[in-house]
């Protein structure tokens, strides 16, 4: 009876210390779990945000190649006026000359009668 007392005794024994070391496992396992979660959620957080500064300096570079697109059409669009009113000017000149030269040509014929 002591022998089965005994071997009574180390099973029990034993099984505390299963008990003992699989919860020690679980709670090491559910620790590493933890970890690798905190890891991963702060792994996507970084990615997240090279992403949104990517995303920024692409937005960036685009608004500045917009901004020099204008501003390049606008340079262009004023040379443009200015040389049509340049040439304008020139033709009404031209006209203005005529003119006169005309208005000269017959107070001249009048003057001459």
């Amino acid at each position: 009876q002591q022998v089965a007392l005994a071997h009574s005794e180390q099973l029990e024994k034993l099984r505390l210390e299963l008990k003992s070391s699989s919860a020690a496992e679980v709670e090491s396992v559910k620790a590493t779990a933890e970890r690798n979660g905190i890891e991963e959620v702060e792994r996507l957080t970084n990615e997240l945000t090279e992403l949104r500064a990517t995303s920024a300096r692409e937005l960036e570079i685009e608004l500045q190649t917009a901004k020099d697109l204008h501003s390049a059409e606008m340079t262009q669009l004023r040379e443009n006026m200015k040389s049509a009113l340049e040439s304008q000017a020139r033709e009404a000149d031209a006209k203005s000359e005529q003119l006169k030269k005309e208005a000269l040509e017959l107070l001249a014929e009048e003057l001459i009668k």
